[in-house]
């Protein structure tokens, strides 16, 4: 695998960023900060409640745990929305 990736924020502007850099070869790590939800696009490998119909790579480790998040990371992209800051 490419480099490795950490995304905070699992909307849809943080999926398709996800989405992308697995299909140019990196390994995402995508975070969210509901741990069901994070659970349930870990099992339907789909975002549903933000980007619908568009599957997620395998590649895709989606987390709603905090610890460890950025271990490994190369690079963190923040994908939350300006009022959540």
């Amino acid at each position: 695998m490419g480099r490795r990736v950490t995304i905070i924020g699992d909307g849809a502007m943080g999926t398709t960023c996800a989405r992308m850099l697995a299909e140019s070869g990196c390994s995402v790590r995508l975070w969210s900060a509901f741990p069901d939800a994070a659970d349930e696009m870990n099992r339907l490998r789909e975002n549903r409640r933000f980007l619908p119909g568009f599957p997620l790579d395998e590649s895709i480790e989606v987390t709603g745990a905090d610890e460890g998040v950025f271990e490994g990371a190369e690079l963190a992209v923040s994908a939350v929305p300006t009022q959540f800051m």
